[in-house]
């Protein structure tokens, strides 16, 4: 691997969390309720991915993700996006965006529960420290007097239990794609598919809730936002990717939670709950074992 061909992939992944990590600020600044926001949102990403699924095709791999696996994938991620958007609308970006990267911990579980494959040492060890992380993070906020009660940490939970199930999903989307075709499946597809559920799902009951009476602008702003916040970063991810390996990335990845409730700070003036330093840290403390324990992985050609 060519040491410059490193640096441009270092350099995409950290555009790709810097995006990612822009969900939590948005959210707050844009005056928008919060199923308006993220149903528009995912529309945004579904439609550009539409005239970009031969780019796709080009960049990552040929192969359709299959139905069967793709659909209950895509009501994972539904489920991952709009609780983490009502999550960090009610609360604080910090704790929607520290108790969703519990993920990777709760993944391991599916993975031994679903698909059969063992959970090591090094994962176990990685769910004790992601469930300490949680616990502190539990206590401290159902410990305060908070508007939103134990709401905001419960659907950051349920959006961390919808991002595991994406990542265990995704996982057998790809298998089963290299086991039909002997290539990677087309990730511009998988992009599509997730977004365009998410917003069959979530854009009826913004409706009924009375949630999309938005000026043409908005509409037009949450789109752009689906395109630069959602659909470019997986992009980037994929060129970084190629360029790195998933264990360098994945840890490079880990500034997102940092970077979240950073922005939230800067931009709408949140701090984050007093227990999100400790229960913060455990939990990308768990999340860096389940990468770092990635290394003795075989893991196939991206």
């Amino acid at each position: 691997m060519k040491v410059e061909g490193r640096w441009v992939g270092i350099a995409l992944l950290l555009a790709t969390a810097t995006l990612w990590s822009l969900a939590g600020v948005a959210v707050k600044v844009a005056g928008v309720e919060p199923l308006a926001f993220t149903s528009l949102r995912s529309v945004g990403a579904a439609l550009i991915m539409l005239p970009l699924l031969g780019f796709g095709a080009t960049l990552t791999g040929s192969a359709r993700p299959a139905a069967r696996l793709m659909w209950p994938t895509a009501l994972c991620y539904t489920v991952m996006v709009g609780a983490f958007i009502v999550a960090s609308a009610v609360g604080t970006a910090a704790e929607a965006i520290l108790l969703q990267y519990s993920a990777p911990a709760w993944a391991a579980v599916m993975a031994w529960g679903l698909l059969g494959r063992r959970i090591t040492r090094v994962q176990l060890a990685a769910l004790g420290c992601a469930a300490a992380g949680v616990g502190v993070l539990l206590f401290h906020l159902w410990s305060e007097d908070r508007p939103s009660g134990p709401l905001a940490p419960a659907l950051a939970l349920l959006s961390g239990v919808g991002y595991a199930g994406v990542i265990v999903g995704l996982d057998a989307v790809d298998l089963d794609a290299r086991r039909r075709t002997g290539g990677p499946v087309n990730v511009a597809a998988v992009v599509l598919w997730n977004n365009a559920l998410a917003a069959a799902v979530l854009l009826p009951w913004a409706g009924r809730r009375g949630e999309l009476s938005l000026s043409a602008a908005t509409v037009a702003g949450l789109l752009a936002l689906g395109v630069l916040q959602m659909a470019l970063p997986y992009v980037l991810f994929q060129l970084g990717l190629r360029r790195v390996g998933p264990v360098a990335a994945g840890l490079i990845l880990l500034i997102e939670p940092v970077l979240n409730p950073l922005w939230a700070y800067l931009g709408a003036g949140e701090r984050p709950p007093p227990g999100s330093y400790l229960g913060g840290g455990l939990i990308v403390a768990a999340v860096a074992i389940t990468v770092l324990a990635g290394r003795r992985r075989r893991l196939p050609p991206t």
